[in-house]
């Protein structure tokens, strides 16, 4: 599924960067380009309850919270101390009733919600067995940068409870799409200037869920599973 940014996802992509990249934490949140893209989706699908996996210190869930299109219900999992410490620090919670913030996903079992968006930024576990039982046909998944652990797993999940996912790598223009970062830099315990590191800029994976093909040698099933597409590599090799 291709999910292009237009300007005005940009502009609001680029402002949420800058103000959480400011923050403790900040080193591994999404870049510009996917918050571009999950902007992009959201006026796109305009889901009304997203479930959120690996909220970190909130960009992906502030983004959901503020966004335009007006999400309804918005369940975002973290579990790491430190992140739900910042997570809690960055989000106006208490101005935002639409938002519930877990710390165990058994949390997820007696929810009723059906979620039309699956926002997937955590490893994988075996923790995650609610989480997969809340995928339904038609939901859309979303993946920011590469998680390619989470994604792996995602097509044996899917597959036994009879669905599938083939899932879209959204890259920014250029494979070799570069930006610069200002870091701080220490030497023997001395703080020297700051100086700029070169980061490869993530993109997204997107994908819808669907049935599960009958015919199990079908390509189209095996899209979107790295490990499945690897064996079958070898067998005609």
């Amino acid at each position: 599924m291709r999910i292009v940014p237009k300007d005005q996802d940009m502009e609001l992509a680029r402002a949420l960067y800058a103000e959480f990249s400011a923050k403790p934490g900040s080193k591994h949140i999404a870049s510009e380009y996917a918050l571009a893209g999950l902007s992009s989706l959201l006026n796109w699908l305009k889901p009304t309850a997203v479930l959120e996996i690996g909220a970190g210190i909130g960009t992906l869930t502030r983004l959901l919270m503020t966004h335009p299109v007006g999400v309804k219900r918005i369940v975002a999992f973290e579990d790491n101390d430190f992140c739900y410490e910042q997570l809690t620090k960055n989000l106006p919670i208490e101005a935002a009733p639409n938002v519930e913030i877990i710390r165990s996903t058994a949390k997820l079992e007696p929810m009723q919600d059906q979620f039309q968006l699956m926002v997937l930024d955590g490893v994988h576990n075996e923790d995650w067995e609610p989480v997969y039982a809340k995928f339904q046909k038609g939901a859309v998944v979303y993946f920011e940068g590469v998680q390619k652990n989470s994604r792996g797993a995602l097509p044996v999940e899917l597959a036994a409870r009879g669905l599938r996912c083939d899932l879209t790598n959204n890259r920014p223009p250029g494979r070799k799409f570069l930006t610069t970062r200002l870091q701080d830099h220490r030497f023997l315990g001395m703080r020297v200037p700051k100086i700029r590191v070169l980061h490869k800029v993530k993109g997204y994976w997107v994908g819808r869920v669907e049935e599960a093909e009958v015919a199990s040698g079908s390509r189209d099933h095996a899209a979107g599973s790295e490990q499945l597409e690897a064996a079958q590599s070898t067998s005609r090799a």
